[in-house]
């Protein structure tokens, strides 16, 4: 270009009639340089875009431009992204960067990827008896697993309820919009656990909500909390729901998306009013009718879950779950659960055989490497977005591809 092109005036200094680079940002810039820097004496050039076609040349700009605006985002990189995505999209602010595509939609148009059993990262106890189905029987064989592999009764209990590596701040950092916050009333005070293995108080779950959503105010979050009480045969009181009221309350104040809010009202609108938080509490009835931020669950969220170890029939099971949520898109929330879950006589065997699948993260892994070959296959079967349901929860979610999953849909 440079040896067809000698000038003897340049634009913006190039007194040398030289381009600064022939290529910039993988385009060619060699029609624009000639526009500017081409004299009548000169030679024809090949490359030349004549002046008739300024508006041409112009409106193609304006169009690399815009796709430039609309797309860059995409091509932003972190040190917590997932390279696999199909934009390599930072998980902490995916909503934020993909708010063209996102904010014009309601949560029953979207697909978010969650987490089973959020806050089971860390069951240091107690163990509560009273939580078992069959306390003499599963205590006996706790006592049994526990001499066999020389450990205590607690850390086996660990082995089958944790289902989650990180806490809650690491999965909504990691992508994660919908948290499954199970929480125990014990001791006048409501804290979190899995089966009958307690973790921590329930408010330091929710801090760490807290601490997210104000880091990172164009993200929103769907929390369900389902409370129990610590003996089955007593069952909750007003006096625990009104302290678990005032536990969300003092916690997300300020963040809470009132009832009154359709779940087709658009991200964007939820996200400008502030309504970041939507958080449904599972009961039979509902006892925080008083409390017009609270969801009951079976308004917000529609459960299902194949309730089994083996994946082919989880898989089966969502395969007609999601045939379902096509044809009938109406109602709540739909959760699918990528999750495998194990009966009594399924964890006998495997710590009685010491398998390579002897914990609950074990078998997630196991059920994490299936998730993207069911989704491509479902994206050739030209399902439409969100045909994944409106919630997709993982167990062990590090080890799952569930974000790359929801993203490319």
């Amino acid at each position: 270009f440079s040896s067809r092109m000698r000038p003897t005036r340049g634009f913006g200094g190039w007194s040398s009639g030289v381009c600064p680079s022939d290529h910039f940002f993988g385009f060619s810039w060699q029609p624009l340089c000639s526009l500017f820097l081409r004299e009548k004496a000169m030679p024809p050039c090949p490359m030349y875009v004549s002046l008739p076609h300024l508006s041409t040349a112009l409106t193609l700009c304006f169009v690399v431009g815009v796709m430039v605006y609309l797309f860059l985002p995409f091509a932003e990189k972190s040190g917590s992204g997932d390279s696999s995505s199909p934009f390599a999209v930072d998980p902490e602010r995916w909503m934020f960067q993909m708010r063209h595509q996102l904010y014009p939609r309601g949560l029953k148009e979207l697909t978010l990827p969650g987490t089973h059993d959020s806050a089971s990262y860390d069951l240091s106890g107690p163990l509560v008896p009273a939580m078992l189905d069959n306390p003499k029987l599963e205590l006996e064989l706790l006592e049994k697993a526990a001499e066999l592999w020389n450990v205590t009764a607690v850390e086996v209990m660990q082995w089958w309820t944790k289902t989650q590596d990180k806490d809650i701040g690491q999965q909504l950092r990691g992508g994660m919009r919908y948290l499954d916050l199970r929480t125990v009333w014990y001791g006048e005070a409501w804290w979190v656990h899995h089966d009958a293995l307690l973790g921590g108080p329930l408010n330091d779950a929710v801090a760490q909500v807290r601490a997210f959503l104000d880091a990172h105010r164009s993200e929103a979050v769907v929390v369900e909390v389902t409370p129990c009480s610590a003996n089955s045969s007593q069952p909750l009181g007003k006096a625990a729901y009104s302290a678990l009221a005032d536990l969300l309350h003092s916690s997300l104040d300020g963040l809470l998306c009132p009832r009154s809010a359709n779940l087709r009202l658009p991200l964007g609108d939820l996200v400008r009013r502030n309504w970041r938080a939507l958080v449904a509490v599972e009961a039979d009835e509902d006892p925080l009718a008083g409390h017009p931020d609270l969801w009951p669950a079976r308004v917000a969220l529609r459960n299902t879950f194949a309730d089994t170890p083996n994946a082919t029939q989880m898989i089966t099971f969502n395969d007609l779950q999601v045939s379902g949520f096509v044809a009938n898109r109406t109602g709540p929330l739909l959760k699918i659960s990528w999750t495998l879950t194990p009966d009594l006589a399924f964890i006998v065997q495997a710590l009685a055989s010491k398998t390579a699948v002897n914990t609950l993260l074990g078998l997630a892994d196991f059920a994490n490497v299936l998730l993207e070959g069911w989704c491509k296959q479902m994206h050739f079967m030209g399902l439409h977005y969100p045909w994944m349901g409106n919630v997709v929860l993982v167990d062990h979610f590090e080890t799952s591809v569930v974000l790359t999953c929801v993203l490319r849909g």
